[in-house]
């Protein structure tokens, strides 16, 4: 499988191809790349295995990847971008950019309480059946929806909600989507081949998904439990994500699609400052930590900033300062501040959370 790794890393990050490659050879299908950004600069690109899954084909440097819900972390980006802007204010109610989102007791959550999971906001029962990666049906089941729990008391990763509830916030702030602000405002300055929704003459550079059984996968699907209920609206149809019209459709819950060097400039950008996108103060107000302990929707321990995941034993970001974010599956973009590091891993194949876990401790090492 080491043959078939290209690109190129510098020698104080031989361990980090080491990882990859390790990773590549016990995956049994699909592909990935991981890309490291030091002080602005490229420091690893590396690519192997296949982008399609039933009949192999090359890996390519410009081979898009779907991220799942580290797209999130873009849409959060997005919600800075205009808080940065003036466009956004961090402590004004949600509902005075969004006045419907006022009902079911909902008009004092502010934008920061919303940005740091601590609205409550982890369920969309009023959604049809298979909408929960259309924007209108969702963003109209959460005017209606009720917190689960007092705002404010109980952090929660909003796995299935976070997308659509930035989205119509900057669509009602800005008059832009979430995908049309991070493509003028992200993308084009930095010159990202980073994409929330992919224009037609793109759609070739996506690589095919393999989903292998994932626990996540079974907890959403077994309808029980909080996070089957947080999912129920989730399409049913194994095709769906395979379809154009999701690919193309820019949504802020997975509907990202990028290359692991995109990722790692970008996430590189934020931990060397921000410019152009964002100002060092709107860099060290993301990254503030809002809540610490045992996620309400997952059970699982988590330190969330405002809208970006912090360093921990379970999400481990590179560094004790870390931040970013994690997709299903191991797909990541973090960036470590002290060290001025971007990092970006993508895979087609969902079972690639130890793979990830590697690279990123490779990385770690390599810095010592």
């Amino acid at each position: 499988m080491t043959d078939i790794v290209q690109g190129h890393c510098e020698d104080r990050f031989a361990h980090v191809r080491e990882a990859f490659e390790e990773g590549l050879r016990g995956q049994a299908l699909g592909g990935g790349a991981v890309s490291v950004w030091l002080d602005g600069e490229p420091v690893v690109e590396l690519w192997g295995g296949s982008p399609t899954i039933a009949e192999p084909t090359p890996w390519r440097e410009d081979t898009l990847s779907p991220i799942q819900s580290a797209t999130k972390g873009l849409a959060a980006i997005c919600v800075h971008v205009m808080v940065d802007r003036g466009t956004i204010e961090l402590d004004r109610p949600v509902a005075d950019y969004w006045p419907e989102f006022a009902a079911a007791g909902k008009a004092a959550i502010t934008v920061r309480t919303l940005l740091g999971g601590l609205a409550a906001l982890v369920y969309a029962d009023a959604a049809p059946p298979e909408t929960l990666f259309e924007h209108e049906p969702m963003a109209r089941a959460l005017e209606q929806q009720a917190p689960a729990w007092e705002p404010g008391t109980q952090g929660a990763y909003h796995s299935s909600t976070f997308g659509p509830l930035l989205d119509e916030l900057v669509r009602r702030a800005d008059g832009r989507s979430v995908a049309k602000v991070f493509a003028d405002e992200v993308a084009a300055p930095l010159g990202l081949d980073a994409h929330l929704g992919v224009a037609a003459a793109d759609l070739d550079r996506i690589a095919e998904t393999h989903m292998p059984p994932n626990p996540v996968m079974a907890a959403i699907f077994s309808g029980d439990g909080r996070l089957s209920r947080a999912w129920r609206p989730v399409p049913h149809d194994p095709e769906f994500f395979s379809r154009d019209a999701f690919k193309q459709s820019g949504n802020a819950t997975g509907g990202g699609y990028v290359t692991a060097s995109a990722l790692a400039q970008l996430y590189g950008t934020l931990a060397t400052g921000g410019g152009p996108i964002l100002s060092p103060a709107a860099v060290d107000t993301l990254r503030e930590q809002q809540w610490a302990g045992v996620c309400g929707l997952t059970d699982r321990p988590m330190r969330m900033a405002l809208g970006l995941s912090l360093d921990d034993a379970t999400h481990p970001m590179g560094g004790p300062n870390g931040f970013g974010h994690y997709g299903l599956g191991g797909s990541l973009g973090a960036a470590d501040p002290d060290a001025g590091l971007g990092f970006g891993y993508t895979t087609n194949s969902l079972d690639g959370d130890g793979r990830c876990r590697a690279l990123v401790d490779a990385v770690r090492g390599s810095l010592r």
